[in-house]
């Protein structure tokens, strides 16, 4: 068995996600998948900041494909691309297109 320590807590890189979509009635009918999708994008500030994907209005957004984001859950394209709609739904993201064979750009937004 491996127990945390200090040092872990204050190592150890996590994923957020904000305590509102776990409590508010908002977003109960969310499920887990999408829950972790929102604190992987949300993640994902850092490589905007990184890429400079920040736009006029100063606001950072991601450009990631169906299936690169399936990738990284493990999850079909077509199962991210229903998760997506949810989040947007849920008024928890805005997407853009960008044209044929270019990804979409997506604005996390605030719970």
């Amino acid at each position: 068995m491996e127990f945390y320590t200090v040092d872990d807590v204050e190592t150890n890189q996590s994923y957020q996600l904000p305590k509102e979509i776990i409590h508010n009635e908002k977003y109960k009918s969310l499920n887990a998948n999408e829950k972790i999708t929102y604190a992987i994008l949300k993640d994902m500030h850092l490589l905007s900041i990184k890429n400079n994907w920040i736009d006029e209005n100063n606001y950072l957004y991601l450009m990631l494909t169906d299936h690169e984001l399936g990738v990284i859950l493990k999850l079909t394209s077509r199962t991210i691309n229903k998760i997506k709609n949810n989040l947007k739904e849920h008024g928890l993201i805005h997407m853009e297109r960008q044209g044929l064979n270019k990804p979409n750009v997506i604005y996390l937004l605030k719970p």
